[in-house]
């Protein structure tokens, strides 16, 4: 079976992402390996390349909450914002709550509370607000209880 070299490509840099972040993921000093990722980030214009290395980087972060963004950060999530690709923009989005941007974190709690959206979207950002342990989301929980969201607000529940 042949892999498109395009493919190959994206899952060595998903890859490269998520170890280069697993080798130095103690506190707060992944900034310069963040730097670093950011900055080839800013040359890729290729949507699927972009996504696949946010991917990796998000699953580095795993677990992790409130990090200072890299100085680079707020220059990539203006382009990565503009993406025609919605993931990227999501996935932009995940690492900005990461980096504790309050106004990503109001714009998720508001779509977990819109009853019209899309279910599974209020299910993701359910539970990105519960990995960041969003200190507005506890005081809203009681309101999905009636809800298709009830089991994933009873289990939010659990991490405050």
């Amino acid at each position: 079976m042949k892999l498109p070299v395009h493919n190959l490509k994206c899952t060595c840099l998903l890859s490269l992402s998520f170890w280069f972040l697993c080798l130095q993921s103690h506190g707060n000093s992944l900034n310069p390996q963040l730097h670093h990722i950011f900055n080839s980030l800013k040359e890729v214009e290729d949507s699927t390349v972009q996504a696949s290395m946010l991917r990796g980087t998000l699953a580095g972060l795993s677990g992790k909450r409130d990090l200072a963004a890299p100085a680079s950060w707020k220059s990539l999530r203006i382009k990565l914002a503009r993406s025609k690709d919605p993931e990227v923009s999501k996935l932009a989005d995940q690492l900005s709550q990461i980096f504790g941007d309050l106004s990503v974190s109001q714009d998720a709690l508001k779509l977990v509370l819109n009853g019209d959206a899309n279910l599974d979207g209020r299910k993701e950002a359910l539970s990105g607000l519960v990995a960041m342990r969003f200190q507005e989301l506890p005081k809203n929980l009681s309101l999905l209880l009636d809800s298709p969201l009830k089991v994933d607000a009873i289990r939010a529940y659990s991490f405050f």
